[in-house]
């Protein structure tokens, strides 16, 4: 499986429109801000690392129950334990779920989001990583499904629990039914030794506006022993890795594109943040938005930098040459167009970015682009 790495919101897209999808299949993604982490959900987090960490799995039970008994009035909307479990991990208490999206640029936003803007310099700063993951449709899971119940209520149960004892196989099942009584009294167990993708509900601003879904993860051998993600639902591109010196200019980039801590957190506390946090990233940018006019009009180094790209290759120039304007502007060009913009980015980030993200403006670019290339040709006939 390929690895990717990418510097800039074009190339981010590029590597995530090379991806092959398999039919019948769905695309989710995973990022996080350091490409040392491996993918479990916190309640299984550090397990392997550092024993003393992972005490969370040896409490599942009773921290799935202290938060309910604490705060009944934050749960009395939830009818199913799946439901419970969505609403803890909101609010940070370590569960059996782990985030995944179906948008890559809300990932990306999470592999680059734990950057302030001087933490470059920072020594401890980490690279970040985009996972992608493919999951078959059938295998999609949504939150009322019976598989979810089984899985999820493993987290009510206590730690020794063992599925081939016959009373805790019991509790368990009585767990299942109180939230439905319809459940047939038969348990696969393979469903307990399994990760499965879930859709949840849409009512939660939070998920909405993430584009949200979850890996609901069952337990291993043991109830305390954590599984990993199947590979079977990895993609050609296994992950993306982004540069720690990268983020602070992707952040900005997927600003635009209303990608931020305020859209993908929408409580009014992150809002303010990301407020206060805006002021000081807007005069970081100022000088570099100036320079490269990004206001209506495209500087004039910058389309002199794509001519020249372009009017190397022999090929597009004999296309131009020998075919009417509305025909030249279907073969070659628009590819090649597409290609020096991309390539142009190490210079002219923020002009190639909005020629890549606004269709308006590309199409405005290439016509202009397009005319001075035939020009140029009648300067050189």
């Amino acid at each position: 499986m390929a690895v990717k790495t990418i510097r800039t919101l074009a190339h981010f897209i590029t590597a995530c429109s090379e991806i092959k999808v398999k039919d019948d299949h769905t695309l989710f993604y995973r990022g996080h801000a350091s490409d040392i982490y491996t993918p479990f959900p916190t309640i299984f987090r550090n397990q392997n690392d550092d024993p003393k960490k992972s005490r969370y799995i040896e409490s599942e039970g009773e921290l799935f129950h202290n938060l309910v008994t604490q705060c009944p009035e934050e749960f009395k909307d939830c009818t199913s334990t799946f439901d419970f479990l969505v609403k803890m991990q909101h609010y940070g208490l370590p569960t059996r779920l782990l985030d995944i999206t179906s948008n890559p640029l809300v990932a990306l936003y999470f592999a680059c989001c734990t950057l302030i803007p001087e933490s470059t310099k920072d020594k401890n700063a980490k690279n970040g990583q985009v996972l992608v993951y493919q999951v078959p449709n059938e295998e999609i899971k949504y939150y009322n499904s019976d598989t979810v119940s089984v899985i999820s209520n493993l987290a009510r149960v206590n730690t020794s629990f063992n599925f081939t004892d016959e009373e805790d196989r019991e509790r368990f099942l009585h767990s299942i039914q109180a939230e439905k009584p319809y459940f047939k009294p038969y348990i696969k167990e393979a469903h307990l030794h399994s990760v499965i993708c879930v859709k949840p509900k849409l009512d939660n601003r939070r998920i909405v506006k993430q584009s949200g879904a979850f890996f609901l993860f069952g337990m291993g051998k043991n109830k305390t022993d954590s599984i990993r993600i199947s590979d079977k639902y990895r993609p050609d591109i296994k992950h993306i890795d982004i540069p720690k010196s990268s983020k602070e200019t992707l952040l900005r980039e997927l600003a635009t594109l209303s990608i931020s801590e305020a859209t993908l957190f929408p409580e009014i506390d992150n809002v303010a943040r990301f407020l206060k946090k805006e002021v000081k990233i807007k005069s970081l940018v100022v000088e570099e938005i100036e320079e490269e006019k990004l206001g209506n009009e495209i500087s004039v180094a910058y389309q002199e930098f794509i001519l020249n790209s372009l009017v190397l290759n022999t090929d597009l120039l004999e296309q131009i040459q020998h075919n009417s304007a509305d025909r030249a502007m279907l073969g070659l060009y628009p590819e090649l167009l597409q290609k020096a913009i991309i390539e142009s980015q190490e210079n002219y980030n923020e002009i190639a970015l909005k020629l890549l993200v606004e269709e308006d403006s590309a199409d405005k670019f290439a016509k202009n682009i397009f005319s001075k290339l035939k020009h140029k040709l009648e300067e050189l006939s």
